[in-house]
């Protein structure tokens, strides 16, 4: 009795499950060491971990929540939400409360928000929609559905990159990676996406060469207020560090990114152990934008790839999941999910080792947060929701399948034709 209780609550992959609590228990154990300087700063010793912890409860509740939901309801609530999230960064760049110079939340009914997290679900469930429908036989129609998926993509992506480019990039990369597994044709992508990359080139370069007066008159007269900051992480980020180590000084604009190598340089195979980082009280936002550094202080080289590995697990494991899918829209889903999930925390993982430009991305189920915190966990109980429907309830798209596509001709007869997902 006590079994199938639990069966009901914890059900669908239970490799998905392992890995998720093993994130769980590293969060709070991270963030419980990265947030002494808040503590300290605060004078209360459980204020920081004991809201992490509240927070991670209600992502726990929503994982067990989201993964029971009936199948039907996320070809509803993907367009619901993108319509409720575009609605929301409207307001947000209208009322957006400013932190750490960047107005990314809102307030509602007394809770902070930040759009661009719900913003990117909603999109991923869309896009996964739209491709779900597309007839990749027909150009015409892989042109109208490719046209509807950058339209949305591209109004969302503009809304959030006014206040964070580094999320718009990254959402525009994952549903760039689900047009191509998803069966868009090459001749639509191929010419577009080479000039999306000559674009990004093209962006680079303006921030390398533009003076600097010229990028503060742009951060002062246009909606683009962050453009000195996007320039100064660039340039950091491309200039070369001097040859000799002595001439290299700690400034405002390397100080993160200057704690967070060192952390990464004192860590050793095993590290220093849990609780013992010293760059945490040097690092800004330790708890969240550099938490990487900390795991690679305080567990070392070890505690580093087995974070790693946990990712690339997850991947793997819904990876195995889309293939036993028996719908386009379930399979694309979990993949989407999974792709957030991962390349956001790949990105974090570079920056903290100063191989990606500096930029506010939390790791994944890690860092300490509010809305990305449940919305991280919200991917996790839809991946887990397909991955119970897998085991046989799943209904098909309307005779579409993963591997093959059944089309009835005149007398009613059906003839199987074979297809790709990817």
């Amino acid at each position: 009795m006590k079994s199938d209780f639990i069966n009901r609550i914890f059900r669908g992959d239970k490799g998905i499950w392992f890995i998720f609590m093993f994130l769980c228990m590293i969060s709070v154990i991270e963030v419980f060491s990265a947030t002494s300087q808040m503590t300290y700063g605060s004078g209360n010793f459980w204020s920081p971990i004991s809201s992490h912890c509240i927070h991670m409860l209600i992502g726990v509740a929503m994982v067990i929540l989201v993964h029971m939901l009936p199948y039907k309801w996320w070809k509803v609530l993907g367009p619901t939400l993108l319509a409720v999230s575009i609605l929301l960064l409207i307001y947000l760049v209208v009322a957006g409360k400013s932190i750490n110079g960047g107005a990314r939340w809102i307030r509602l009914f007394g809770f902070t928000l930040q759009p661009s997290e719900i913003a990117k679900l909603s999109v991923i469930m869309t896009v996964a929609l739209l491709l779900s429908r597309m007839d990749t036989d027909d150009l015409r129609s892989s042109w109208k559905t490719f046209g509807w998926i950058m339209g949305i993509t591209g109004v969302a992506c503009l809304f959030i990159a006014l206040e964070n480019l580094s999320t718009a990039a990254l959402l525009l990369l994952v549903v760039v990676i689900m047009t191509l597994i998803g069966g868009v044709p090459k001749k639509i992508t191929l010419p577009i996406y080479g000039a999306g990359v000559l674009g990004v080139a093209l962006v680079m370069a303006f921030f390398v060469l533009t003076p600097p007066k010229t990028m503060k008159w742009v951060s002062e007269k246009t909606p683009l207020h962050r453009a000195l900051t996007w320039q100064n992480r660039v340039k950091g980020f491309v200039v070369r560090l001097p040859d000799n180590p002595a001439d290299y000084k700690i400034t405002d604009e390397n100080r993160q990114i200057s704690h967070a190598l060192i952390a990464v340089a004192s860590s050793g195979v095993v590290g220093t152990g849990p609780g013992n980082s010293v760059q945490r009280d040097f690092l800004s936002h330790a708890d969240c934008d550099f938490i990487f550094a900390i795991i690679l202080e305080e567990l070392g080289l070890v505690g580093g790839i087995f974070v790693l590995m946990l990712y690339i697990a997850l991947l793997m494991r819904v990876s195995k999941i889309a293939r036993r899918c028996t719908s386009r829209f379930s399979a694309l889903l979990v993949m989407g999910c999974a792709l957030m999930l991962v390349t956001q925390a790949f990105t974090h993982m570079l920056i903290s080792v100063n191989m990606f430009p500096v930029t506010g991305q939390p790791l994944p189920l890690i860092s300490r947060g509010g809305t990305s915190v449940i919305i991280s966990c919200m991917y996790i109980g839809v991946i887990l929701n397909v991955s119970y429907l897998t085991g046989g309830d799943e209904p098909q798209d309307e005779n579409i399948q993963i591997g093959q596509m059944e089309i009835a001709d005149e007398h009613g007869l059906i003839i199987e034709k074979q297809t790709e997902l990817a």
